[in-house]
């Protein structure tokens, strides 16, 4: 394939990529040259998959988007956020060939979803290092110049409680250089999926059940399946789902499904609508699911 985006790079390594509406000409301004990779964690909110992804992109009210170029999700997927500048390294340095202050205009900022407290889920333990080395690969850098925000500033800790620290990340990035074999993570499971659709922004258990032209709510704890049908996905089978997912029973979960809002459910599981049609999931796109399953 030809690598002409940062995209481009990291499916060459074969890892799945959601590219953002307009983050080829989204930056503040254009970069000076790359030089590095600077690693970070969101320190977003310990649920979902995607909790951080509306902040690294707009910003927020004492920051202005965007806050980074890449963004990594739990369930070890990319997001592209902007080919230009993003206002993630702040003050530090100098660090290698990169100049004191100059590391947003010299180095590419991947935020990675995790609250600070190593949990880093089993996907991003092998996407995060994979995909560094497929930008330093790209863009021809050795993999000493992969670091962390921590190594930046001493104001930072990001990322965190990565195991072997940053000496050890480097070494997973050289091995991915180098053509180490990679060992496929092994797929979801139930409660792993649940985890990752659900509560991208609140944790109140309740489950959103979204069809077509409509949305409904059902409080914790379930709902009515009999007020499902009429161009709806059918409750009983959101309601199942989870019942598979957590068969000891307990734990809420929100889940969002749509006709065209694309979601990680496996192919084994069919959905069936008002007119009692099986359909298919389209391929994943948590970033319209978001905006989907917002109260």
């Amino acid at each position: 394939m030809m690598i002409t985006t940062l995209a481009d790079a990291l499916r060459s390594y074969g890892l799945t990529v959601i590219e953002s509406n307009g983050w080829l000409t989204r930056g503040h301004g254009q970069m000076s040259g790359i030089r590095g990779v600077l690693c970070h964690h969101t320190a977003g909110p310990a649920s979902g998959n995607t909790p951080s992804l509306n902040v690294v992109t707009y910003g927020r009210s004492d920051l202005p988007g965007p806050l980074c170029n890449l963004y990594l999700a739990r369930d070890g997927t990319w997001y592209t956020i902007a080919a230009g500048l993003g206002y993630h390294a702040g003050s530090g340095g100098p660090l290698g060939n990169i100049p004191a202050n100059e590391g947003n205009n010299y180095m590419i900022g991947i935020e990675a979803e995790s609250t600070g407290y190593g949990d880093w889920t089993r996907f991003q333990a092998t996407s995060y290092p994979m995909g560094v080395a497929a930008l330093c690969s790209y863009y021809k850098l050795p993999s000493p110049t992969t670091w962390g925000h921590m190594e930046w500033t001493s104001r930072k800790i990001d990322p965190a409680q990565w195991p072997g620290g940053m000496n050890g990340f480097r070494s997973q990035v050289q091995s991915y250089m180098d053509g180490k074999p990679i060992t496929p993570t092994q797929p979801m499971t139930n409660e792993e999926l649940t985890e990752m659709i659900v509560a991208q922004d609140t944790s109140n258990g309740d489950l959103f059940l979204i069809s077509g032209n409509c949305k409904l709510l059902f409080p914790q704890g379930g709902g009515d399946p009999s007020t499902a049908g009429k161009g709806n996905v059918y409750a009983d089978v959101l309601l199942g789902m989870l019942a598979q997912a957590y068969p000891n029973g307990g734990k809420p979960a929100l889940v969002a499904l749509e006709h065209d809002v694309a979601t990680r459910i496996p192919d084994a599981w069919t959905f069936v609508d008002g007119a009692m049609q099986p359909y298919k999931m389209a391929p994943p796109d948590f970033a319209a699911l978001k905006e989907a399953i917002q109260p």
